[in-house]
């Protein structure tokens, strides 16, 4: 889903580059932080993705 579709920064230049399979990751594992889930801010349909796991 997110390596179709990016989602945008948190913080417009901050941060690091997009990942999505990190970005994935940092989702299902909340004890390990990769810093993708904060850096980055879904939108419009793709923002219920990662509540709906």
């Amino acid at each position: 889903m997110f390596a179709l579709n990016n989602p945008p920064h948190a913080e417009l230049g901050k941060g690091p580059a997009f990942n999505a399979v990190v970005y994935a990751l940092d989702l299902l594992f909340p004890l390990i932080d990769f810093g993708q889930e904060k850096a980055f801010q879904p939108t419009a349909g793709s923002q219920w993705v990662p509540t709906a796991w």
